[in-house]
């Protein structure tokens, strides 16, 4: 097989041009986190709400430890609803048919290439969609993308091998000793070899959407004109970071090492630290990496003959054309990574965050979900059920009114709560009062 030689240079700028470009990604930044607003902590309430996790976990109101239950309304509302669509789109199995029986053969043998081999063991197809149904009825808005797995990795393989087993024997040859040494036998040994090599294979990633910075005025779609940019922001370890490097990302080792801050790991790298280490922490040192994709007039490329050989050069002016390109920037060292045009990435040169809604708001790129649509009902409901338990705690162990000259009792000036005993002049003796209270509401509970 011929050599292949690869003349694709990484793209650099002019330390004006990187400059210039610094300036536009900070206003980007600050742009971004301002149009985001409070989406973390809307986040964060519409996971509660589906975990049936309380805002406080001891309610101290009207008295301490009163009724604090979180009605799974949410919670099943989604389930029912991911089930659903699940069973939908991904429990069953398309047939792909042909027309002639040529063409049944080609469909035949594509259905089993993509069914049993892509979306079962390189891509879980029902662990992905499963996610993004997910993340779609919680959240409102479902994102994934689409990379090329290059993640290294050793890998260990057997091989047999021989080795002769000598005898030496001496003749006598014109009157001098010669030794003679010939094969009799041969001797097999299992061994063991171990490479380092890469993934090649299609990838496809959830994006955290509290993790993904819009700009003001996006609509329906991730892809330009409808969005002007977005930028995506992930801490990178040093281990993660070097690994980069190595795939073409340009910054100073020791510059970086000196800017790493102490981050909470996520819960996946949390379950990937413990499986390796018993003693793990929850927080480890990382950087700050942002992933732009917005439109850019980069440098032309041009091709120039050159004995018989063609290599490629850059001119220093930029093209009057923008296009698609991913811009990865480490903030915490000022410092431009890598720029990759998009048409690197994908054939189309798109870019290739893909994103959906469970239910769109005209002109408004965040669609609105199951926990938005219900979280004033919900609300309703717990304080409806938790005010009516408490009612009923009462009504089992209601608070008294006792006169503290008569039963000699010192009084304790406390909050009325179930069994508390109020100090009061003018009493007869002890007193209680009767609570109205509907019985059959816990008939209709239960």
């Amino acid at each position: 097989m011929p050599e292949i030689i690869r003349e694709i240079k990484p793209i650099h700028l002019t330390p004006s041009q990187e400059e210039e470009l610094q300036k536009r990604l900070e206003k980007i930044i600050v742009d971004g986190e301002n149009f985001q607003g409070n989406l973390p902590e809307l986040h964060k309430t519409y996971m509660n709400s589906y975990l049936c996790i309380p805002d406080q976990e001891t309610k101290d109101f009207p008295w301490t430890d009163a009724s604090n239950f979180f009605l799974p309304m949410i919670r099943v509302m989604m389930e029912g609803l991911l089930s659903q669509f699940f069973d939908a789109m991904l429990s069953g199995r398309p047939k792909m048919l042909g027309t002639d029986q040529f063409d049944e053969q080609t469909a035949e043998q594509l259905d089993s290439f993509y069914f049993d081999y892509v979306w079962s063991k390189v891509l879980n197809l029902k662990e992905i969609g499963s996610n993004w149904l997910f993340d779609i009825l919680l959240d409102g808005t479902g994102l994934i993308k689409s990379r090329w797995d290059k993640t290294p990795f050793l890998f260990r393989s057997s091989f047999i091998e021989e080795e002769p087993v000598f005898e030496t024997t001496s003749s006598e040859l014109a009157g001098q000793q010669v030794l003679q040494k010939r094969i009799v036998d041969y001797k097999s040994f299992i061994r063991e070899r171990v490479t380092e090599e890469r993934q090649s294979k299609p990838c496809v990633d959830s994006i955290d959407l509290t993790k993904l910075f819009v700009a003001p005025g996006t609509g329906h779609s991730l892809q330009y004109p409808e969005c002007e940019w977005y930028y995506e922001v992930t801490h990178l370890t040093w281990g993660a970071l070097m690994e980069r490097k190595r795939q073409g990302y340009e910054f100073d080792e020791e510059a970086m090492k000196s800017k790493l801050v102490e981050r909470e790991l996520s819960l996946k790298d949390q379950e990937a630290l413990k499986n390796e280490d018993v003693n793990y922490a929850k927080t480890m040192k990382s950087a700050e990496c942002f992933i732009f994709n917005i439109r850019l007039q980069l440098p032309a490329t041009v091709l120039l003959p050159k004995d018989k050989t063609r290599e490629q050069s850059f001119d220093v002016e930029p093209t009057a054309h923008s296009e698609n390109v991913e811009v990865v920037y480490l903030r915490d060292i000022k410092k431009i990574a890598k720029i990759t045009p998009c048409t690197r990435l994908l054939p189309t040169g798109e870019r290739s965050a893909i994103d959906s809604r469970y239910a769109r708001i005209p002109r408004i790129f965040y669609g609105v979900g199951i926990p938005s649509k219900m979280r004033h009902l919900q609300a309703y409901m717990n304080s409806l059920f938790n005010q009516t338990m408490d009612a009923g705690t009462l009504a089992n162990l209601p608070f008294f009114f006792y006169d503290p000259s008569t039963v000699g009792m010192v009084p304790d000036l406390g909050a009325i709560k179930p069994g508390a005993m109020i100090p009061a002049g003018r009493v007869q003796d002890i007193q209680r009062p009767h609570l109205d209270f509907d019985k059959g509401f816990f008939i209709i509970v239960n």
